[in-house]
């Protein structure tokens, strides 16, 4: 009886970490992709300042 409770408690364990694992992956390509997007609009707003444009997008940056 207890080697049953012990084996489901090891069971439910190995289940919660692999749980664990994929939600922390997927957390760290969300963030990732954040990241990516973020820098993505960053050098579009280097660009269109480097080419003298001047934006709303702009002025929330500097401002």
């Amino acid at each position: 009886m207890i080697n049953r409770l012990i084996g489901a408690q090891i069971g439910a364990c190995k289940i919660d970490q692999f749980f664990l694992r994929t939600t922390l992956s997927r957390l760290q390509e969300s963030h990732i992709r954040s990241l990516h997007r973020s820098q993505n609009e960053l050098f579009r707003l280097k660009n269109k300042a480097q080419l003298g444009e001047n934006t709303s997008d702009q002025l929330l940056v500097l401002g």
